[in-house]
């Protein structure tokens, strides 16, 4: 991976913005600052995982800042202003308009694919760029939208990573090649389980049951006995962290003896804050297709130990997305030398830019706004902390037989 500079701690963004339109900086003179919006749930049951994610784009900023600013447009700081969704795509269209209309260059978010469905409507007709940090759900690189750019993996490619992992599990442990897939029933877990099911019937793998549940429910027990009773020794899920939580204290309840328990990109086991709320229950547990990171990197170690000692936490592999979708956006605006939407818009869609911490080199945007060279990588949560355990070149542990 290139190295690249990453400077001071996080700053404090300034928040007071004067309304107006889209960022311009069609004159000759440079801006008195430019503005990039996000929006993310800031309360509620996934509010901390959108306050990390915010961290790190406050974090992104910050370093750009303290190294100079936007060079290309005479050091003028960049403001990013995040607003809360609290997980509602009508408020999150909400928010993205409001930030367009304040004057944002950019918009960045909004982690839940039902949300960023949204935002990126907004972002499209008002021809403002629309990073996507994380969200997967495919619809958004389907449109035909000409400012949307995904930093974010799409479902086909963890379709394939994560059934490669799975069949490499089911082999070496000698496991019956039968799956359940337990999933939140929005576009995120929904895209997941329909492309991993796909890849898979080209596979060695049969996924015998298909359950959907509703992100919010307080209660599993139902499909936690559908999943026992279909028969499969290996139980795959992808949900966000409270349902997550839930279903590994359902497991328990029920006695349930599976074999493996795998997320497929799941976003309630991508942070070792997870292991700490789960405890015993999350040891061994999987997760393929995941947060490509590059752990052994120099930067890496810098970027987590700035952001725990600023933020008082390990950074997730969300918040590590964001960051590095943050200073994608930062540097086209410098590539660009202008704040100007279009220009950033056009500068996405031509450039190469740094991978920063993931582990690809350079990341570019193909036809649609696809990343095109990231590649998910597997993880396993042993003694309490997530280990990447395959690809082998950027593995921290071992694969280990619960």
């Amino acid at each position: 991976m290139r190295s690249f500079k990453l400077v001071g701690a996080a700053t404090a963004c300034a928040l007071a913005l004067s309304a107006c339109g889209g960022g311009d900086s069609s004159s000759s003179s440079s801006p008195d600052e430019v503005l990039i919006g996000g929006t993310y749930p800031l309360t509620g049951p996934l509010a901390d995982d959108g306050q990390e994610m915010v961290n790190a784009i406050k974090m992104a900023v910050a370093d750009v800042n303290d190294a100079g600013g936007i060079k290309s447009l005479d050091g003028t700081e960049v403001v990013f202003k995040a607003k809360d969704s609290t997980g509602a795509p009508e408020q999150a269209a909400k928010n993205t308009q409001a930030l367009i209309d304040e004057g944002s260059s950019a918009i960045i978010g909004a982690w839940l694919s039902s949300n960023t469905l949204a935002t990126t409507q907004v972002a499209e007709r008002a021809k403002v760029p629309h990073i996507v940090d994380q969200s997967q759900a495919p619809e958004l690189i389907e449109r035909g939208y000409q400012y949307t750019f995904r930093v974010m993996f799409d479902p086909p490619r963890v379709a394939k990573a994560a059934n490669d992992f799975v069949e490499h599990v089911n082999e070496e442990w000698g496991l019956n090649g039968k799956a359940v897939f337990l999933h939140e029933d929005s576009a995120f877990g929904t895209s997941q389980s329909e492309y991993f099911r796909k890849e898979a019937e080209q596979r060695s793998v049969e996924v015998v049951k298909d359950i959907p549940y509703a992100s919010s429910t307080t209660d599993m027990s139902s499909e936690v006995a559908q999943a026992i009773a279909s028969g499969a020794d290996i139980l795959l899920s992808t949900g966000y962290a409270p349902d997550s939580l839930l279903l590994l204290k359902t497991l328990q309840e029920q006695n349930a003896e599976f074999k493996a328990v795998i997320g497929v990109d799941s976003a309630g086991w991508y942070s070792n804050r997870f292991a700490e709320d789960a405890g015993d229950l999350i040891e061994g547990v999987m997760d393929a297709g995941s947060y490509p990171i590059d752990f052994a990197s120099p930067d890496y170690t810098s970027f987590a130990e700035r952001f725990e000692s600023e933020f008082g936490s390990e950074p997730s592999g969300g918040a590590v997305m964001s960051y590095v979708s943050a200073r994608v956006l930062l540097e086209a605006i410098e590539d660009a030398g202008s704040s100007d939407p279009a220009d950033i818009r056009e500068t996405l869609a031509s450039g190469t830019f740094d991978g920063y911490l993931l582990t690809q080199e350079q990341i570019s945007f193909d036809d649609v706004g696809q990343n095109e060279e990231i590649e998910p990588i597997d993880y396993q949560f042993q003694n309490g902390r997530r280990e990447v355990v395959w690809p082998e070149q950027f593995a921290t542990g071992k694969l280990q037989r619960p």
